[in-house]
């Protein structure tokens, strides 16, 4: 039996919040695995990389270098396989090339798909800080264009696209939906940010009082960094189930993709 899509139409920015979340909360546990696969040996790298940078020796901080590395594409490869799997949840087969029986995410398969969008990920990240940077000297229009590249994100993850392509592909997404987008867009980060913010100062709160009793200041820097990892490892799947239905709403506005879901699913029937 397969499992049926998820139908996403036109929507307003708190439907698509409350959908966001509610796709998430429903899916805690699959997505909260598929987070961790990649989110937890990297903060754990980036950890151990603030306890290596303390020490003067230059072997020491060659090792914080590399670990920051791998911290850094371990974050990416996260970043990606939460959307993607979100995908899965929303579009059974998505970006698998076949449908998908309805079964429990396999982050194994999540992740081979997201090593494969990891250069393109990389490019578009090098081609948004080379065009970023003229464009925050002109607020308005930086603003302007943000917004209307503000799901380029989702596509490059989700759409066998390179970075120019996806930026395209947004701009023709979120025409005539800028507010749209943009303050969406907007409440979810500060939803999620805030989530963040009081998880990372309970756990720093945690870190000090640790320190304070162990003496040990290597240890305090590896709670204290561990407390910007944890937070991001909790809301991950909130802040992709944001981002991915929103690619979804736009494309239903854009395309009339709701419709054809709903002719795909007469024609199984």
């Amino acid at each position: 039996m397969q499992r049926a899509a998820i139908v996403i139409g036109p929507m307003g920015i708190g439907e698509v919040l409350d959908g966001a979340f509610t796709l998430a909360k429903r899916n805690y546990r699959g997505l909260l695995l598929v987070t961790a696969w990649a989110g937890v040996p990297s903060y754990l790298a980036f950890g151990l990389a603030g306890v290596a940078g303390q020490a003067s020796r230059s072997s020491f901080m060659a090792l914080s270098a590399i670990l920051m590395i791998l911290w850094a594409i371990g974050v990416a490869l996260m970043v990606v396989a939460t959307a993607i799997a979100c995908a899965r949840l929303i579009e059974p087969g998505v970006t698998a090339g076949s449908p998908a029986e309805a079964q429990p995410l396999d982050p194994a398969e999540v992740y081979g798909r997201a090593l494969s969008r990891l250069l393109p990920l990389f490019l578009f990240a090098v081609v948004i800080i080379a065009v970023g940077i003229p464009l925050l000297i002109l607020v308005p229009v930086g603003v302007f264009v943000f917004g209307r590249w503000a799901v380029s994100y989702a596509v490059i993850c989700l759409e066998p696209v390179g970075p120019i392509e996806s930026l395209r592909r947004s701009w023709h997404m979120t025409r005539g939906a800028w507010w749209h987008t943009t303050l969406t867009v907007v409440a979810g980060t500060l939803i999620t940010g805030i989530v963040s913010f009081v998880l990372a100062s309970v756990i720093s709160a945690v870190a000090g009082i640790i320190t304070g009793l162990t003496g040990s200041q290597a240890l305090g820097t590896f709670l204290t960094l561990l407390a910007n990892g944890i937070p991001s490892l909790v809301v991950q799947p909130f802040s992709a189930a944001i981002m991915v239905v929103l690619y979804y709403e736009l494309r239903a506005r854009s395309e009339g993709f709701d419709l054809t879901q709903r002719v795909s699913q007469l024609a199984t029937v």
